[in-house]
């Protein structure tokens, strides 16, 4: 079969639906953990029959001890998943250049940049346990001073995730850490490689893809379909009014404002067959 642009899109679109796949999991298993988390306080609330300045403190202790549990267990999870979408940022350029039959003779990249990352995000999960630990404890506080009944504190801490509560804005919160970390290190992987790559294929180049999906940014929908050289940035107009040259979506000098729930990609292209 020849190798056409068509055919090369082909793969590339497979590689892209089983990374969003990937990424919806990912997210998924994070916010079951979560969820996990709410029961575990709840039910160390629930057992002790009330809260006193006794009781209290013995709940802030047990507590202490289910987010440390937690927060290794929410790490380890984003560290796995960070990990997977690393190796596919990197795979998604392999495979457009095979695709176009054209052979590859260089290693993938070092970890460097993946450690980096995982370290990053579980400084984000430490923050966010650490907020919840404060939050809880505020609610205990404020039921030994009388000023909550224990189905309050429950009420407020989160009988579920969909109640507006503490858990609620974690879950909430989680899921956005998950979802922007593993988008950060896949993005930031397949730019690696592209320019790795590019050393042999000088004509290699990457194109923006806006998913127009929810209510778009201006800029990234600007830039739906620019194409620029694989070692070239993307001129990105900011909501913040700044311009920001960027290796593609999720690059680390963006502000939070701009990658937040992103659905863009950036994918491969191999010069030589763009216009087939």
């Amino acid at each position: 079969m020849p190798h056409t642009r068509k055919n090369i899109d082909a793969e590339i679109r497979r590689s892209l639906s089983a990374i969003a796949k990937l990424k919806n999991a990912s997210a998924k298993e994070f916010v079951d953990i979560v969820n996990q988390l709410r029961e575990r306080v709840i039910l160390s609330i629930v057992q002790t029959g009330e809260i006193n300045p006794v009781s209290a403190d013995t709940i802030k202790a047990q507590v202490d001890s289910i987010l440390s549990d937690y927060e290794r267990r929410l790490d380890g999870s984003l560290s796995e998943n960070q990990r997977r979408l690393f190796v596919k940022g990197l795979q998604v350029v392999d495979k457009a250049v095979t695709s176009a039959n054209l052979m590859l003779a260089v290693p993938y990249l070092s970890q460097q940049v993946l450690e980096q990352t995982q370290k990053y995000g579980a400084t984000l999960i430490t923050k966010l346990t650490d907020e919840a630990r404060g939050a809880i404890a505020g609610e205990l506080d404020l039921a030994v001073l009388g000023q909550k009944s224990m189905q309050d504190v429950i009420r407020d801490i989160g009988p579920n995730l969909k109640s507006p509560s503490i858990f609620r804005s974690i879950a909430r919160r989680a899921e956005i850490i998950a979802r922007t970390e593993v988008n950060r290190i896949e993005r930031m992987a397949t730019q690696d490689r592209l320019e790795q790559v590019q050393k042999q294929i000088p004509d290699l180049k990457k194109q923006w893809f806006h998913s127009h999906v929810g209510v778009p940014r201006p800029g990234h929908l600007d830039l739906h379909r620019i194409t620029v050289n694989a070692d070239e940035k993307f001129r990105l107009s900011g909501e913040n009014g700044r311009v920001y040259m960027i290796d593609g979506p999720y690059d680390p000098i963006l502000p939070a404002g701009e990658t937040i729930s992103c659905r863009c990609v950036a994918v491969p292209v191999v010069g030589r067959f763009q216009r087939e």
